[in-house]
């Protein structure tokens, strides 16, 4: 019997959109685990920081550098575990204060492609209001290339 996945994606919104005097990008950003959000839609975080995040930890999972990781939201006590298992798929858990809230089992591929998709979306919003030159926006362009490169390595989808 096939193991049933979970629709996992990463979710910004352009609305609530935000720059520091320091230049820190705060935005809407959650999970659709399901349907689901985690932690909810109306989140406001790091985005392009908590972005660059995610997709580097993706990339590293994917490339069988590292099995697990886990990837903190920026604003309050939220991060997401993911286990890399043998057969390509990941297990994640998405916490709380250090409770459970969702588990999600779903495909690295899928993931990774994902986060792409949303990243270079975020950059392209970024260029869009003359904000891509800070260093978090610089780490999100190398991730999105080296998720390219990884994406490219994996080969054609199955």
């Amino acid at each position: 019997m096939a193991e049933v996945l979970t629709k996992v994606r990463l979710r910004f919104s352009k609305q609530g959109l935000s720059r520091s005097r320091s230049g820190t990008l705060y935005g809407r950003v959650y999970f659709e685990v399901d349907g689901e959000p985690f932690p909810e839609r109306d989140w406001s975080d790091l985005l392009v920081a908590f972005a660059a995040s995610w997709l580097e930890t993706l990339v590293q999972i994917a490339s069988l550098e590292i099995n697990k990781d886990r990837a903190p939201f920026f604003d309050g006590p939220l991060a997401v575990d993911i286990f890399r298992r043998s057969d390509g798929l990941a297990s994640l858990n998405f916490i709380h204060k250090d409770l459970v809230k969702h588990t999600a089992t779903a495909r690295v591929e899928d993931l990774l492609r994902d986060a792409i998709s949303v990243s270079r979306s975020i950059l392209t919003m970024c260029r869009s209001h003359n904000w891509s030159s800070d260093r978090d926006t610089q780490q999100l362009q190398v991730m999105v290339r080296r998720g390219k490169e990884v994406l490219t390595l994996l080969g054609p989808r199955a």
